[in-house]
Order: structure tokens, then C-alpha cells, then sequence
């Protein structure tokens, strides 16, 4: 064999494995999303529970601080590690040690599903998890945590990425019915989900502070604002626009706004930086 064939095979053997490699990463995404969910469904089942409150050791304290993921936009590959070990060294008491009623979908995670929501017309779920930090939303879509839980009143902000839980969004059209079922009336032993229509979808530029402040504020309705990056077929990661649905509730359904003898959210998590409108991260 010459030197020139050796050369050829050993290129060609590096291609190969190069993309290999670059496929198994691809499928790995997807995969890891599937796998979240199924934990998260879990995890929501058992929400509002007298079971699933008293499981082992299942409910989180407020303000604990148990494992860590990184930000998809950093690429780091942290983002799925929380699967793979848990840092019970960073736990913490939390505020006075009060306990909440969310359940966390496996032991070491830093955020609980708190909403569900069901896109009628493209008939799939998608489970909400509290924060939106590159951390939770590398795991599933995340409530925005100065925003009002959804179907409290106010704008609900939730955001996803654009390739896995949110992909869903590329279908949705107004008029569309999304069903919400959320962590409120769950603990009430209310089963009926609280009914909204899209009104409207939009790209915005996440440079622009106006655009940015129109989409995060109280419109005096309730709403959900439902974000992810744009365009959705992009290839590189990391974009400065976003794609919005709002969603508005439709009349003739019983509040569910929280009251003083349960004011209290499913979890307060730690506080990171917010991964929605971060340009150079993107959703």
C-alpha cells in the first residue's frame, strides 16, 4: 500500500468517525429531552398529592439549591450531567425551612414542574418547569420566576428551546386552544384545565429593550407568553430573535388567583440569570 492510499484511508476513517460523532450528538439532544420529560411527567403526577408531598424525600425546601446544569448556550456539557450525579454537598435549608408541595422529577434537581400545558390542534403536552436559567431550560420549558404562575392572573412567561419542547411552537397558529393545567388548582383537587387561545405570534429582537419590556409586561389580562428562539430551523446556536405566542384566557372560566391561605409557589429556586432573552445564549 503507497503512502498516498494510507493517506486517503486514514482521512477518510477521520471523516467518518467525525461524523459519527457529530450524529450521535445530534440524536443525543432529542434524546435527552424525551428522557426529562418522562422524569418531569413523573414528577407532575405526583404534584398536589398527599403522597406525593410525603414521598422520599421528594418535596423540596424553599430556597435549596441541589444540583446543576449547564447553559445550552455556553454548549457546556453539564447541560444533561445532573443525570449523572448529584452534589448533595450544595443542599440547603432554605428560607426558615419551609416546605413546599413541588416534587422534584429526580433527587438532585433545582426546579419542579409547576404547569401543564396541552397544544389542542397539535395534540402535545409540554410539562413547565420553575426558572428559565440555561440550567432548567436544558430539561424542559421554564416559567419565568417574576412572572405570574399561569392562570394566577397576569402574563405567564414561559420559554423553551426552539429544537425540542418549543419546536411545537413553528405549528401553532392563531385561534389555536392551548389547555393549561396548573399547579394551583392541582393542590386544590381541581382537575378541569383552564382553557386559553393564541392571538398572536411574533418575532422580536432580544437587543431591543422596548420589544423586550412589551413582551414581560402586564397587559391586564391573563396570558401566556410562550418564547423561543428564532429562526427555528437555524443550524448555529444562539440567536437575538424570538419567536412569541401570546396566548390570552378565554372568558367564562372560574379564576384560580391565589389566595392568603395559599399564597405560597410550588418552589423558589435559585436565583440564576434568566436564559430568555439573553441574546448570546438563546433559547
Amino acid at each position: 500500500m503507497t503512502i498516498g492510499t494510507r493517506l486517503r484511508t486514514a482521512v477518510g476513517v477521520s471523516l467518518l468517525a467525525a461524523g459519527v460523532a457529530v450524529a450521535a450528538h445530534g440524536a443525543w439532544i432529542p434524546a435527552k429531552a424525551w428522557l426529562a420529560q418522562r422524569l418531569i411527567e413523573r414528577a407532575w403526577a405526583q404534584s398536589g398529592s398527599d403522597h406525593g408531598a410525603a414521598g422520599s424525600g421528594s418535596s423540596v425546601s424553599s430556597g435549596s439549591l441541589v444540583g446543576s446544569g449547564g447553559s445550552r448556550g455556553s454548549g457546556g456539557s453539564g447541560e444533561f450531567g445532573a443525570f449523572a450525579a448529584g452534589d448533595s454537598s450544595r443542599t440547603g435549608s432554605g428560607n426558615s425551612g419551609s416546605v413546599s408541595r413541588g416534587i422534584r422529577p429526580w433527587p438532585w434537581a433545582d426546579t419542579v414542574p409547576v404547569a401543564r400545558l396541552h397544544f389542542v390542534r397539535q395534540q402535545q403536552d409540554r410539562v413547565v418547569l420553575e426558572g428559565d436559567s440555561g440550567a432548567v431550560l436544558a430539561f424542559g420549558p421554564g416559567h419565568r420566576v417574576d412572572s405570574p404562575l399561569p392562570a394566577d392572573g397576569g402574563n405567564a412567561v414561559i420559554s423553551a428551546h426552539r429544537d425540542t419542547h418549543f419546536a411545537v411552537l413553528k405549528t401553532v397558529r392563531p385561534g389555536d386552544p392551548i389547555l393549561v393545567e396548573t399547579w394551583r388548582a392541582r393542590v386544590r383537587g381541581r382537575a378541569s384545565p383552564v382553557h386559553y387561545s393564541v392571538v398572536a405570534t411574533r418575532i422580536i429582537d432580544a437587543d431591543d429593550p422596548a420589544a423586550i419590556a412589551e413582551v414581560l409586561g402586564d397587559a391586564g389580562d391573563d396570558r401566556l407568553s410562550l418564547i423561543t428562539c428564532w429562526p427555528f430551523d437555524a443550524l448555529a446556536p444562539g440567536t437575538r430573535w424570538r419567536y412569541v405566542v401570546t396566548a390570552v384566557r378565554d372568558g367564562g372560566n372560574d379564576l384560580d388567583p391565589p389566595d392568603p391561605s395559599d399564597s405560597q409557589r410550588p418552589w423558589q429556586p435559585p436565583h440564576r440569570e434568566s436564559a430568555t432573552m439573553v441574546a448570546t445564549n438563546g433559547v
